[in-house]
């Protein structure tokens, strides 16, 4: 077997795996009462709607870090947001609580995300510098703030971050619905 090969196999166990886990979890019932709430976006930290997600949804989080220039180890911009999806689109896709980066997504989702990415922004794809998507049927998803940025990737809260964030922040529905659409269509086709 290849190097290649073997690398793609333990790729698909582990994203299996994962999803196994993922469905498990769902499976015992949950100690909440209420339906989770899912911050959509924010911008200087503080979340601008949240929404009740569904008896079957679970609320997906977001994030990604890029650069000024291809090279550069800088964070320039960033963007987060979150928005409730049906538990069944992150167990096909081996989403779940414990965060995967894009280089661990499956390739459909990974492709995906990547056009979205360099639709609305120009070599946004060579820039990127950190990623972060989590499915989570508790309040974890939305712990993701200014804090837990700065200490997962160093992001400070200097002006240039807040500007980039708000310019995302403000075309977050814009983003998301050809994502969604296209998640959609790619689950109907499997």
């Amino acid at each position: 077997m290849t190097g290649t090969a073997l690398v793609s196999t333990s790729r698909h166990v582990k994203n299996s795996l994962r999803s196994l886990l993922f469905l498990i979890s769902f499976s015992f019932p949950q100690h909440v009462c209420h339906a989770i709430q899912c911050y959509d976006s924010f911008m200087r930290g503080d979340p601008t709607q949240t929404a009740s997600c569904g008896e079957d949804q679970v609320c997906f989080s977001e994030f990604y870090a890029l650069s000024k220039h291809e090279d550069s180890p800088h964070i320039s911009e960033w963007y987060v947001d979150r928005f409730c999806v049906y538990r069944q689109q992150c167990l096909m896709r081996g989403i779940g609580p414990d965060c995967v980066t894009v280089n661990e997504l499956d390739k459909v989702v990974r492709r995906t995300f990547r056009k979205k990415l360099e639709h609305h922004i120009k070599d946004g794809w060579n820039r990127l510098l950190h990623t972060q998507f989590c499915c989570c049927e508790s309040d974890y998803c939305n712990r993701l703030d200014l804090n837990e940025l700065h200490d997962l990737f160093n992001i400070s809260t200097d002006a240039s971050v807040y500007h980039a964030s708000e310019m995302t922040a403000n075309s977050t529905y814009q983003l998301n619905f050809p994502f969604l659409l296209l998640l959609f269509f790619v689950i109907l086709q499997k």
